[in-house]
């Protein structure tokens, strides 16, 4: 039986353009990890997420910025908190009582 290396950065890429879809032998490599490497695989994973959700996230707002400067309202380039919590609270997984956890936070550190 042939070994097959599976990475974490290259199953990500096929999620992230859409083609994902798992051959019988990632599926049986991945089935195969001791825990370890499927802390390891799976930290990777989650990292990639991490990194496009922060890339994105720098993306829409530097667009964002850009419309309001282009319309000339610069004064409006500086998003309203409220704004900001709004949108955290579309995330899937971001509950009520975690965006108020966020807000405190975030008042605590910026005022």
């Amino acid at each position: 039986m042939a070994v097959i290396e599976v990475n974490a950065n290259n199953i990500y890429e096929s999620i992230r353009n859409g083609d994902m879809v798992t051959s019988r032998s990632v599926y049986k490599a991945i089935k195969a990890f001791d825990h370890q490497k499927m802390d390891i695989f799976l930290t990777d994973v989650c990292l990639n997420g991490y990194r496009d959700g922060v890339a994105e996230a720098e993306k829409a707002l530097s667009q964002h910025c850009s419309e309001k400067q282009a319309d000339g309202d610069v004064e409006e380039v500086q998003m309203d908190f409220s704004e900001v919590l709004e949108v955290i609270g579309k995330v899937k997984g971001i509950g009520e009582k975690r965006l108020k956890e966020i807000e405190k936070k975030c008042l605590e550190a910026f005022g």
